[in-house]
């Protein structure tokens, strides 16, 4: 169960919720199994967020702070994530369905059964990533960097992978 106090906190907007992490650094962020679906968090600090099952179809995420963040088992299908910075979360058998990340940086993630099908990648910045049994089905990763990425045992039917670079890639 997620934190009601700060869940209400985020309820009353964004800013708030900001002012609050930066007031509280030392609070831990306990979103675990909270319903966002459809919230507007452009530019939300989710740092190292505990946010494991979260809910949050739909949501606009651009801008947001998600280094970090602990996003196992998630559903964030549909959501925008556009130039999101994404590097070092978690995101375990979470679901990405569909989503917008144009210009994400994924940098580093080892990735386990996550479902990428028909999420636009383009241009995202996937360097050193390990995805183990992933599903890209018709995903867009057009001029996407993945270099020195391990992407053996994953799903890539219909994925478009056109002007990617790939330097030193296993596929």
């Amino acid at each position: 169960m997620p934190d009601e106090y700060v869940l209400a906190i985020l309820r009353d907007g964004v800013a708030k919720f900001n002012e609050f992490r930066i007031s509280n650094p030392d609070v831990s962020l306990y979103l675990v199994e909270a319903d966002l679906s459809g919230f507007d968090l452009r530019f939300v600090h989710f740092a190292v967020a505990d946010l494991r099952r979260l809910r949050a179809t739909k949501c606009d995420f651009r801008g947001a702070t998600l280094e970090g963040a602990h996003f196992n088992e998630s559903d964030l299908a549909g959501s925008d994530l556009r130039d999101v910075n994404l590097s070092r979360a978690q995101l375990d058998r979470a679901n990405l369905t569909d989503v917008d990340a144009v210009g994400a940086v994924l940098d580093g993630l080892s990735l386990r059964e996550e479902k990428f099908v028909g999420a636009d990648l383009t241009n995202a910045c996937m360097r050193s990533i390990v995805w183990f049994k992933c599903d890209f089905e018709g995903a867009v990763l057009r001029n996407a960097i993945l270099e020195k990425a391990d992407i053996r045992d994953s799903k890539l039917s219909r994925a478009d992978f056109s002007h990617s670079k790939l330097g030193e890639a296993s596929l």
